[in-house]
């Protein structure tokens, strides 16, 4: 019979004594800072953006983070009229930030 010690040695976590769990938040925030590492956008920062309607760049353009999915970024642009609930997303997918995605404009 394999002892409990034992088994809790191998699991997939490394826990520090006195901390408690990460949480979901925690390990997402990490996995998004580690995909991001590979890239050069940040979270929070204003980008210009290609359409892929009309190759029209798009400016302001706040960048979001991977999608849920990760296979594209997500960019959040102004908001609709005041007083609307509207937002406006764009997508690029993964591999396209070179020639969709400038920090110039």
């Amino acid at each position: 019979m394999m002892k409990l010690k034992k088994l809790l040695e191998g699991m997939a976590w490394e826990r520090t004594p006195g901390k408690p769990l990460p949480t979901l938040k925690d390990v997402a925030e990490k996995h998004n800072k580690t995909m991001n590492e590979t890239i050069s956008l940040k979270v929070g920062d204003e980008y210009s953006v290609m359409d892929y309607g009309d190759g029209e760049f798009r400016d302001g353009l706040k960048y979001l983070g991977f999608s849920r999915n990760e296979k594209s970024h997500v960019f959040s642009g102004p908001d609709g009229a005041p007083g609307s609930n509207e937002v406006f997303l764009m997508f690029v997918e993964k591999g396209d930030e070179e020639t969709h995605v400038s920090d110039v404009y």
